[in-house]
């Protein structure tokens, strides 16, 4: 019913919003369906091609483009548009503030670099990426996780209980919580 609906407001819209829309046609093979999953990249890119401005677009493009190192090109690069104003330009945006997009692509890099062994870049990134949203609670949970995952389990404890003093919902940091409380 919401499909059909979401279908039907779009049916007089321009052609990106259709392609947005069509998502939703994709099957639910992803807990983060329609946004990701099986077969999103390829209308990621076209919506791309479609509004080389939009940046938005541009963040789903890079996060489902396949290959770490094509992730990472393709985030670095909306993140040197946002923040430095440079790229190509046909991407370059001409209208609106896109800056509160700068710290989830920092944090989305932070994960990155951890993916692909550069653990000091991976690092440098969540610690900007604190300093960036101070009073949110999803980038001290960045960094707990990040020190769990090195073993740290004590600077991990500190992040993930900085998390939940911003945030008391935050799920991740008190399942993590609860499980390093376990070990002690």
């Amino acid at each position: 019913m919401h499909i059909d609906k979401a279908k039907e407001n779009v049916a007089n819209k321009n052609e990106t919003s259709k392609k947005f829309v069509s998502l939703l046609d994709l099957p639910r093979k992803s807990r983060f369906w329609p946004l990701l999953g099986s077969g999103t990249h390829e209308k990621w890119a076209e919506m791309r091609e479609m509004e080389p401005k939009g940046k938005l677009i541009h963040f789903y493009y890079a996060f489902t483009i396949p290959g770490l190192d094509n992730k990472i090109e393709a985030m670095e690069s909306l993140l040197a548009e946002l923040r430095d104003g440079v790229g190509d330009s046909e991407s370059l945006s001409v209208t609106g503030d896109h800056s509160y997009m700068i710290a989830p692509i920092i944090n989305v890099l932070g994960y990155y670099y951890y993916g692909k062994g550069d653990k000091e870049k991976s690092k440098s990134l969540f610690e900007e990426y604190i300093s960036l949203y101070p009073e949110g609670y999803n980038p001290y949970d960045s960094m707990g996780e990040f020190y769990f995952n090195e073993g740290d389990m004590d600077q991990s404890k500190i992040f993930y209980e900085k998390a939940i003093e911003k945030f008391f919902g935050a799920t991740p940091a008190n399942e993590k919580l609860r499980e390093l409380n376990k070990e002690e």
